[in-house]
């Protein structure tokens, strides 16, 4: 009786190990949990809706812009991210250009969206939107700045009176993104 329950326990154990081993392995497998997509249609389908595709790609490609088009044109600035975006009648030097055509007009632009009634364009600069302000030194003294290096006030307080840590960040250029950050920092600075 003894032996058989020995035997029955052993067998038992070499099962649950050997069960344990597989699951292991099974769920360390790269393919596990993968979902494998299934074609939604027939494949003559898929192929008529490439081939349309295709067509209206083309007839995008060789359409002009029209004269009462609309020009959408967005402007990111790469160091704060925002945006700037306007929008109005196309100039007359665009109308009946094609894509190609308008692409190679102002190569600093991107065609983000061509269709003979509106398009959009888009380009990236480098530096702040015009909405920051930039705190800097100016002969010895804590100056405003917008982004284009413009002088906007001198405060009238001299940049040595300040702590080295204050003095060497103010050297560098403090940005900030509203005049109230810039009266709040400045009201610091003279107290």
């Amino acid at each position: 009786m003894r032996k058989r329950y020995i035997i029955g326990l052993t067998v038992s154990v070499v099962a649950l190990a050997v069960g344990f081993m597989v699951g292991y392995y099974i769920m360390r497998s790269p393919s596990y949990g993968r979902v494998v997509p299934q074609p939604l249609m027939p494949v003559e389908a898929e192929e008529d809706d490439k081939s349309a595709d295709a067509e209206r790609y083309l007839s995008d490609r060789a359409a002009t812009v029209k004269q009462d088009a609309v020009l959408q044109t967005v402007t990111v600035y790469m160091s704060c991210g925002h945006e700037a975006v306007g929008e109005g009648p196309v100039l007359s030097d665009i109308v009946g250009l094609n894509e190609k055509q308008l692409t190679e007009k102002y190569p600093q632009w991107r065609v983000d969206e061509f269709k003979p009634d509106k398009v959009v364009l888009i380009r990236e600069i480098g530096g702040y939107c015009p909405n920051h302000f930039v705190i800097r030194e100016d002969n010895g003294m804590v100056a405003v700045y917008d982004t284009a290096g413009k002088l906007l006030r001198d405060t009238g307080i001299p940049l040595d009176i300040l702590p080295g840590i204050v003095q060497d960040q103010i050297k560098e250029g403090i940005v900030v993104n509203s005049q109230e950050e810039v009266n709040a920092i400045l009201e610091n600075l003279d107290s």
